[in-house]
């Protein structure tokens, strides 16, 4: 089951997120944890159309998976975004996942092209909670689809 390799992919990210916390490369383990909810959306998005294989190409839909991945955060803090914070958050985290990697083309405010790496150590955090906690609901939810239909396939 395909879902299962990408809550795998993704406990593997929250591993290397948490070892790039642990030596203080904030951005990067920002980038991982981003990318670990990432593959858990795609995890959702796979078993809530596992029956229609065409709507296969909403995995690569970013739209599509940062939604998901807003309701990752939402479930985490239990009450949902008013919709026109929702509508900034949606722009916005896209584009967090590239402020946390790249060197810019131009300056920010501060002068600075490359990450600052101090500004996402709250980031990363908070990242990497709501990564694990998803990662804990998703697992048993998988864990109940495989009972359902007499599976045992570890997660």
């Amino acid at each position: 089951m395909l879902a299962v390799e990408c809550i795998k992919n993704a406990k593997e990210l929250k591993k290397e997120s948490e070892a790039l916390m642990n030596k203080g490369a904030y951005s990067r383990a920002f980038f991982l944890a981003y990318t670990g909810l990432e593959e858990s959306a795609k995890a959702i998005l796979l078993i809530q159309n596992s029956s229609d294989m065409s709507k296969i190409n909403i995995l690569v839909d970013h739209k599509m998976k940062i939604s998901e991945i807003i309701k990752i955060i939402e479930s985490h803090l239990r009450s949902p975004f008013p919709t026109k914070d929702k509508e900034i958050l949606k722009k916005r985290i896209g584009q967090m996942r590239e402020d946390a990697l790249y060197t810019r083309l131009k300056p920010t405010p501060n002068d600075r092209y490359c990450p600052d790496n101090s500004y996402w150590q709250k980031r990363a955090k908070a990242f990497i909670v709501y990564l694990d906690k998803y990662l804990d609901d998703l697992t048993e939810k998988v864990q109940k689809i495989f009972k359902e239909y007499k599976k045992d396939e570890p997660v």
